[in-house]
């Protein structure tokens, strides 16, 4: 659900959305704020904690209650399917990461050119009515 939200905040601060310009600095600084954690628990919590799981060996028997004696196999496939999904963890960790910083960086540039616009349309408005007169 949680990347659902982000896939639709990321399509409406996509540039190509039909609009032909930028969305709102907001939209860029909620995407940021969004894959930001995203990353960081993907990356910090997630992948280290499927990889200490993986175990290449399946246990029976030896129990709390049950006195017959632990019987373990090597079982390659178990330990080998927890590292894949601790390196896809890793993986989208860092992708998210990636456009944390994009989303950031769209964010400062769109912010940025918002506010040279206002201020040349500011400066044209109070230029308008100055004649431009030589003083001797």
């Amino acid at each position: 659900m949680w990347e659902l939200a982000i896939a639709t905040v990321a399509t409406v601060a996509s540039p190509q959305a039909g609009r032909g310009r930028h969305s709102s600095p907001a939209t860029y600084l909620l995407l940021s704020l969004m894959t930001a954690p995203t990353s960081i628990v993907d990356i910090f919590w997630w992948s280290p904690l499927f990889a200490y799981f993986a175990s290449f060996t399946t246990c029976t028997g030896g129990g709390w209650f049950d006195r017959s004696q632990r019987i373990c196999q090597h079982d390659y496939v178990k330990g080998l399917g927890r590292l894949l999904v601790s390196a896809q963890s890793m993986g989208t960790g860092v992708f998210y990461l990636m456009t944390a910083i994009t989303a950031w960086g769209a964010f400062v540039a769109v912010r940025d050119e918002q506010i040279r616009d206002r201020d040349a349309a500011a400066f044209e408005r109070a230029m308008a009515g100055v004649s431009c007169r030589r003083i001797t």
